[in-house]
């Protein structure tokens, strides 16, 4: 019986690249909770895009400088981040 096929099948060769390749995104991920969990504005300054833009679940979209502004000035400040999922997919043609 063959393995059931989804949208975007890998070959194996790909599913441990992905794995590889995942691994930096997963890294900055817990450095940014990390960071937003201390208030840390030096470390989110560095890892935060000037075009960043958060969408709380309110609907409301706060820019870096906004998010920033209301760190420093203890207007925000994070008790716990609790991330339900994270999932890496890979997209466009990778390196051999």
């Amino acid at each position: 019986m063959s393995p059931p096929h989804d949208s975007h099948p890998m070959t194996r060769q790909e599913e441990k690249l992905s794995g590889d390749a995942a691994q930096p995104i997963l890294e900055l991920q817990h450095r940014w909770v990390e960071a937003l969990l201390k208030a840390d504005i030096e470390a989110l300054d560095a890892i935060l895009e000037e075009t960043y833009v958060d969408t709380d679940e309110s609907g409301s979209r706060l820019d870096k400088l906004v998010i920033l502004g209301a760190l420093k000035s203890n207007d925000l400040k994070l008790e716990s981040i609790t991330l339900l999922e994270t999932k890496c997919i890979g997209m466009g043609i990778q390196p051999r």
